[in-house]
């Protein structure tokens, strides 16, 4: 117990060792103890990206499990299964074993059980966002919480922070901040101070933040929350680290700078260590690095990477994230199938369309012409029709790539 509390403080490779040591010594009766040790050093070993070792200590802790027929346990395992799955890119198994898990935790009803059946409800939501199944992420999310809270489990800042990232897409911050306002809340009512909640909260806040223009504050708060892990290895949430890193290269890409080099230095290594969701969110992160740098052929490799990778594992919900952001780089694809000679505006349209470049309102838009609002919004979905894209900063975006406007 002393070598578990150790690692979770300040993991060090020696106390790692002294953790293995005190499971090897654990006799066989003591096995509740000897998982407990293992979910530990599996949560380490995954934290690290060494992702081998840890499905190595998985299977051999399950196998544990299941021979002192232990759901409660073989649950907890399972999940970090999950994680393991998640951080290898591989969600569409990840979606059959908790769906698997839920169905048969059904069957039983006791404390363990509710408690352990609320986690595998907003685990999986998670899993359904980064999949594009959005409308069954919200429920699952919401049903998550709920038994989350029932069970007095501080885990259910998870649900409140997966409700306040599905605000967020939608553009609803006002109910994004009071989704997290009640994060914080239940975490000072359960006296709960651990870093690694408090930092989730920082990357939820800083989301929202940068959706503001506040780059200054939230560039702050994230460097803060990784300096505060700076030589340590978080347990409980192995692609926090990143997250938080991949943040702050967002935040300060959108104050101006220039992060090429350390999102292809974080890009290299998660590649190095199997970390394929984390890869293509950085590929995607690339292209738009280089096209803010002017680097349009650089950009257009590394969004097409981030795409090729996204289909292949499946990764809808990440790619729509990074199209909903409206950033031009995310028409290149279907730019290459459409040429100029494919799209054909009226005169009208071509001058709305020019209009709506310069940053004008509908409502403007119709006053300067002397039409009605009606007819502008008329005029703006069929450029969206025409142009094969299905909002403003869209349209621009794929006009300019195709010359039409300046």
């Amino acid at each position: 117990m002393t070598a578990t509390i150790a690692c979770h403080r300040a993991d060090t490779p020696s106390q790692e060792l002294a953790l293995e040591d005190a499971v090897d010594c654990l006799a066989e009766d003591a096995w509740v103890q000897r998982s407990l040790g293992q979910a530990t050093l599996i949560e380490l070993a995954l934290s690290e990206g060494r992702l081998g070792l840890a499905r190595q200590r998985i299977r051999s802790a399950l196998a544990m499990a299941r021979r002192h027929a232990s759901l409660a346990i073989e649950g907890i395992l399972l999940l970090q299964y999950v994680d393991f799955l998640e951080v290898r890119g591989e969600l569409k198994r990840a979606d059959m074993l908790l769906d698997r898990m839920y169905f048969e935790l059904k069957t039983v009803s006791n404390t363990e059980t509710d408690f352990l059946g609320a986690r595998i409800r907003i685990r999986h939501a998670g899993v359904l966002v980064q999949l594009g199944r959005c409308s069954e992420a919200t429920r699952f999310f919401q049903s998550g919480l709920e038994a989350s809270l029932a069970c007095q489990d501080p885990l259910a800042i998870r649900g409140y922070l997966g409700l306040a990232d599905m605000a967020a897409t939608k553009n609803e911050l006002e109910q994004a901040f009071i989704h997290l306002g009640n994060a914080s809340r239940l975490l000072q009512c359960q006296q709960v101070a651990q870093p690694l909640y408090e930092c989730q909260l920082t990357l939820a806040y800083s989301r929202l933040w940068l959706c503001q223009g506040q780059h200054a504050k939230a560039e702050r708060a994230l460097a803060q929350c990784l300096a505060l892990y700076q030589g340590r290895t978080v347990l409980g949430h192995p692609e926090l680290l990143p997250r938080l890193a991949l943040q702050l290269a967002q935040v300060q890409m959108a104050a101006g700078h220039n992060v090429i080099a350390g999102l292809e230095d974080m890009r290299l290594e998660a590649q190095a260590q199997g970390r394929w969701a984390l890869v293509c969110k950085l590929w995607l992160c690339l292209a738009q690095a280089f096209d803010f740098n002017g680097q349009r052929s650089q950009a257009g490799h590394a969004l097409m990477e981030g795409l090729r990778l996204s289909r292949r594992l499946g990764l809808s919900g990440i790619e729509r994230s990074f199209k909903m952001q409206g950033h031009g780089l995310m028409v290149i694809d279907q730019a290459s199938k459409i040429s100029v000679s494919d799209v054909r505006l009226s005169r009208r349209e071509l001058i709305v369309l020019e209009m709506i470049a310069q940053g004008l309102s509908n409502r403007e838009i119709a006053e300067g012409l002397h039409l009605s609002l009606h007819t502008i919004k008329s005029h703006a979905q069929k450029i969206n029709a025409k142009l094969g894209v299905s909002s403003r900063s869209q349209a621009i975006a794929q006009a300019k790539l195709l010359g039409m406007i300046a």
